[in-house]
């Protein structure tokens, strides 16, 4: 398996700083950035920017990530289980499957 790194905020904007006073695209292809990628990080350079430097640092994804199939199944299962929980009732998952599929 090959270990991929990830850049932080704050060098993200770094490397697009530098292609922006250079304009050598060497500046990112020497640290094995693809141009997509290097496009994708400049059409959110915006929203990398208004995040508040002390957090800059952290590797952050700016994408909100895949949207729930079936999220009112979700949000009831997850309400059922809490209200078990805190009833102390044992919670299977052949039960979760019994309720899900009425």
């Amino acid at each position: 398996m090959v270990e991929r790194f990830h850049y932080s905020l704050k060098q993200k904007l770094q490397i697009i700083a530098e292609f922006q006073q250079t304009n050598d695209p060497q500046c990112y292809l020497t640290k094995e950035i693809t141009k997509n990628q290097f496009h994708l990080w400049q059409e959110k350079a915006h929203q990398m920017n208004l995040i508040p430097e002390d957090e800059q640092t952290s590797t952050y994804i700016l994408h909100p990530g895949p949207q729930r199939k079936y999220n009112t199944l979700y949000t009831y299962l997850h309400q059922t289980v809490k209200q078990m929980r805190a009833k102390r009732q044992a919670v299977t998952y052949n039960f979760l499957i019994e309720i899900s599929s009425n």
